[in-house]
C-alpha cells in the first residue's frame, strides 16, 4: 500500500496542552500556517498562557467556556460539527475505519474505544 499523502494548508488548534499544543509546535517546525481560537481567558489545564498561544497566531474566544472555543474553530476551518462522543479519559487520537470507514477509532490514554457511525469517514489519498 502506498503511503498517505496529504497536503497541509493551515493547523487549527484551541492550543491545549499536550496534541493541540504538539501540532502547533511541530507546524512551526515545519514552517505550516498555524492558528485557531484559544478559550477565553486563554484557559489551558496547565493555566492561562497567553503569550504561548498569541505566539501561534491564537486568538481568544470571547465567549467562556471549551465548548464555544470548539465551535469557533470547527466553523473558522470550514468543518461541521456533527456532535461529539464523550469518553472517560483523555483522547490521543481518532480515526475512522472498518470496511465502509463507518467505525470511529478512539484511542485514550489507556484505552481504545469504537463507535459505529451513520456516516462514512473521508477515504485516504
Amino acid at each position: 500500500m502506498a503511503p498517505t499523502r496529504l497536503a497541509v494548508l493551515r493547523i487549527i488548534s484551541g492550543g491545549q496542552t499536550g496534541a493541540d499544543q504538539g501540532g502547533l509546535i511541530a507546524a512551526r517546525e515545519l514552517g505550516i500556517p498555524s492558528g485557531g481560537t484559544a478559550p477565553k481567558d486563554w484557559l489551558t489545564e496547565s493555566g492561562s498562557n497567553e503569550q504561548l498561544l498569541r505566539s501561534f497566531g491564537l486568538v481568544e474566544c470571547a465567549e467562556p467556556g471549551y465548548d464555544a472555543r470548539t465551535r469557533k474553530n470547527v466553523v473558522d476551518s470550514d468543518g461541521t460539527l456533527l456532535g461529539k462522543v464523550l469518553v472517560p479519559e483523555v483522547v490521543a487520537n481518532v480515526e475512522f475505519g472498518g470496511a465502509k470507514r463507518n467505525h470511529l477509532f478512539i484511542c485514550g490514554t489507556t484505552s481504545l474505544y469504537t463507535v459505529k457511525v451513520m456516516t462514512n469517514g473521508a477515504k485516504r489519498i
